[in-house]
């Protein structure tokens, strides 16, 4: 993860993501632009949080001193976490209650099951899986709006 170029995989992962966000978006403005719009900010948050408060469990996986990040990594306190959370909780309130409340379990799922993978494979995190991390939520944000909006 230490390499900055970007391979055909990766170029692929990039455009892949970044069409089926599109694609996502342009499903919710067919129900109301206003919701699409809504999306896109709870989707951004809401992600960020997911992302964030890895940091606040789990453990920073590399040691090298050359790091960046690592002294900003692992001083994530209690106050910092709730101050997070009270962030994605207050852009929630844009949704009605089901989907909030539905988007708030399945962020929790998804948080969990990402910690099972990062601790599986690479025993933390890095900078790059916390990234990563955000752009699974962000996709699963919008999948889970579409969901319950076609519901509702």
């Amino acid at each position: 993860m230490k390499d900055s170029r970007l391979g055909s995989y990766g170029a692929l992962a990039l455009m892949l993501a970044l069409l089926l966000k599109w694609q996502l978006l342009v499903e919710l403005a067919l129900y109301d632009p206003v919701v699409a719009g809504s999306a896109l900010i709870v989707a951004h948050t809401v992600s960020r949080v997911v992302s964030a408060s890895i940091i606040f469990s789990e453990k920073y996986v590399r040691d090298d001193e050359t790091s960046k990040s690592k002294p900003l990594s692992q001083h994530q306190g209690i106050n910092d976490l709730f101050i997070l959370l009270a962030s994605g909780v207050l852009v929630l309130l844009f949704l009605k209650g089901l989907a909030a409340l539905s988007l708030l379990l399945v962020m929790i799922g998804l948080r969990r099951l990402i910690i099972v993978i990062f601790r599986r494979q690479i025993g933390g995190y890095t900078g790059d899986t916390l990234g990563a991390a955000q752009q699974i939520a962000e996709i699963v944000c919008y999948f889970v709006l579409l969901v319950v909006g076609s519901i509702l």
